[in-house]
């Protein structure tokens, strides 16, 4: 049994790695749609762009998603979003919390921000439904 349950937490953990690093790639490709079907209907998060306040839902980062579409740049290079030294702890069987580094590559411009986002398994699909940046 211990070999079954560690076999699980290997292959959740990397689930999770690679659903965020989807999420990720959907943010830097402005794919809402893919970012809306990983994503609770509720999320909440605390960003920068929050100034510290709890936020709730995806209007606000739908907002972002139309922003970018409604001003784009001509030539602007895509952005990647890289995960460094991912940290993923199971919550039990259906949920989640991944940690990790973002490099977020733009051009000749790299940012990094410490993340932490919270995963519940929601009919066998991963959502996000928390998550916290921090600038670096």
């Amino acid at each position: 049994v211990r070999g079954r349950a560690a076999l699980f937490i290997l292959m959740a953990e990397a689930e999770i790695i690679a659903t965020t690093k989807r999420l990720l790639s959907a943010v830097g490709a402005g794919d809402y749609s893919t970012y809306e079907s990983l994503s609770s209907a509720d999320i909440t998060c605390i960003e920068p762009e929050t100034q510290g306040n709890i936020v709730t839902g995806l209007p606000f980062h739908k907002y972002y998603f139309d922003l970018a579409k409604s001003s784009p740049k001509t030539n602007a290079p895509p952005t990647q979003n890289s995960i460094s030294s991912p940290h993923v702890r199971m919550l039990g069987s259906d949920h989640a919390l991944i940690s990790y580094v973002r490099v977020i590559q733009n051009g000749d411009k790299i940012a990094t921000a410490n993340e932490t986002r919270l995963w519940k398994r929601e009919g066998g699909v991963w959502k996000n439904i928390h998550f916290h940046r921090s600038k670096l």
